[in-house]
């Protein structure tokens, strides 16, 4: 304590105003070392701004390191649209998806047993699909569901402008209504019969693109061309099918009640040979007609399918109707012609008197096909064609169900009548000339993309069947009608 006042007191002596007249003081030892020690506590505080400065320099780097890291770092997203690899200014991405659907269908009334009771994956498709740049995308798709892998799609999109994008690869062509929804998003266990003469996919080009607000979109594109309902990789002659199709949604905006109603019209047209004119199935996947044996695909075909959909809230409600023309080309074909005996000696006895040879004969032949159909969620949420997103997603823990709908629909298809004249280009006593199914479904959304559901489709035909197949002569009658009961679980993401 002493030597602290010393110290203070020979400071004051030293800085006080008697301290002028005295010459040259000598400093004591306490002022001596006070000095020194302000001396290198000054060095010192400046070697410490010094690493100060230099540490938040460091700092500085390592935040602007950090930010150009994470402006470059991959980002990983999961959700129900799909798995998401993306850069961080999700220029480049790329998404892994998926489509389960597996059921099961019987016919409840099934004499003959000519329908297969039982379960079955309908679809098993995995891809992937993503963005290159600013402009360009593209999508891989592949099919499992038969027990082998079947190339669904595979596609490059070159994006010019907002209204105005370029397709080419193998994708589906823009032509019938029911092929655009997904089959994770069907109402019934299959498409309806439409679907059995618009083709599926095809391999070609187009320019595609909406504008005035997406209240038009449309399509035009050229591809190889095929039969009904084909699903083609590659070609069978060097002619192609030229596809277009317009979506209007005319009256958006005008009011609520029609905001979700959209009108369509699509057409294709092209030369068609050196191929088997197509069949058609059922959804419980019978075929009810097929083309003799003979017949092949020659000359010019065409089709077109006005379609229309309206969305209100809740309700949903679309329809759509397709024709196919082609010129089918029949092969040489023997037909031969029953006569019975009305004598007393030969009275029923059978003979075959006549025998005509048929030669090569084309003939212009149109199937179509329509469907109606009408879907209400019960539960409130707004209906939709790519799927319903329940508003209480499906949780045991917390009771929520998610959402239900039940839907109706009608469906028909129609073959040319002179497919079954003296042309013989179908039998009418294994082929039907048309058919007619409807029925009614209930869809449990549990959560968006994933739903159950449970349904029962009649379907009953005219012609396609005979009295007595042993008979020598022939008597056709209606085919026997099928029931089908369905319950499907599908999920995708």
């Amino acid at each position: 304590m002493s030597a602290s006042l010393s110290l203070v007191f020979g400071l004051l002596l030293a800085a006080g105003p008697d301290s002028a007249a005295v010459p040259n003081p000598v400093p004591s030892p306490e002022v001596a070392s006070l000095r020194a020690w302000l001396e290198a506590s000054k060095t010192q505080t400046e070697a410490l701004d010094q690493k100060i400065k230099v540490l938040e320099r460091l700092h500085e780097n390592d935040l602007e390191d950090a930010a150009a890291a994470a402006k470059a770092a991959v980002r990983l997203q999961a959700n129900a649209s799909g798995l998401w690899i993306r850069s961080a200014d999700t220029a480049y991405a790329i998404r892994f998806r998926g489509i389960v659907r597996s059921g099961a269908a019987w016919d409840l009334v099934d004499e003959n047993d000519k329908t297969l009771d039982q379960f079955q994956n309908t679809t098993v498709r995995f891809g992937f699909d993503g963005i290159l740049g600013k402009a360009l995308e593209f999508k891989i798709n592949s099919d499992w569901s038969k027990g082998s892998v079947a190339l669904q799609d595979a596609y490059l999109d070159i994006k010019y402008a907002p209204g105005l994008k370029a397709r080419i690869g193998k994708f589906q062509v823009p032509l019938e209504w029911e092929r655009f929804v997904s089959p994770s998003d069907l109402l019934f266990y299959d498409r309806a019969l439409p679907a059995q003469i618009g083709p599926n996919r095809d391999v070609g080009a187009q320019l595609f693109g909406a504008f005035a607000s997406d209240r038009v979109q449309y399509a035009v594109g050229v591809f190889n061309g095929g039969a009904d309902a084909s699903n083609l990789n590659n070609d069978a002659n060097d002619d192609k099918d030229l596809y277009g199709r317009i979506w209007t949604l005319p009256l958006k905006g005008v009011s609520e009640y029609v905001d979700g109603l959209g009108i369509g019209f699509a057409a294709n047209a092209g030369f068609h040979a050196n191929s088997t004119p197509s069949g058609y199935k059922v959804t419980s996947g019978n075929s009810f007609f097929s083309w003799k044996a003979a017949d092949t695909v020659d000359g010019i075909g065409y089709r077109f399918a006005p379609q229309a959909q309206w969305t209100f809230g809740p309700f949903l409600a679309y329809g759509e109707w397709i024709q196919s023309v082609q010129e089918i080309k029949r092969g040489i074909t023997v037909v031969a012609t029953d006569s019975i005996g009305k004598s007393s000696t030969n009275k029923g006895v059978v003979y075959r008197y006549n025998k005509t040879t048929l030669g090569v004969f084309n003939q212009d032949l149109s199937v179509s096909a329509w469907q109606a159909a009408l879907s209400w969620v019960i539960t409130g949420e707004d209906a939709n064609v790519a799927g319903v997103s329940p508003r209480h997603p499906f949780n045991p823990t917390t009771g929520d169900v998610g959402a239900f709908e039940i839907s109706a629909r009608v469906s028909g298809l129609s073959v040319d009548d002179k497919a079954f004249t003296n042309a013989n280009f179908a039998d009418s006593t294994v082929s039907a000339r048309s058919v007619l199914t409807y029925g009614a479904a209930l869809n449990w959304h549990l959560i968006k993309g994933s739903r159950l559901q449970i349904g029962f489709e009649r379907t009953d035909f005219n012609d396609g069947a005979l009295v007595d197949p042993s008979a020598a002569i022939k008597v056709v009658r209606d085919r026997k009608s099928e029931n089908q009961l369905f319950v499907v679980a599908s999920t995708s993401f």
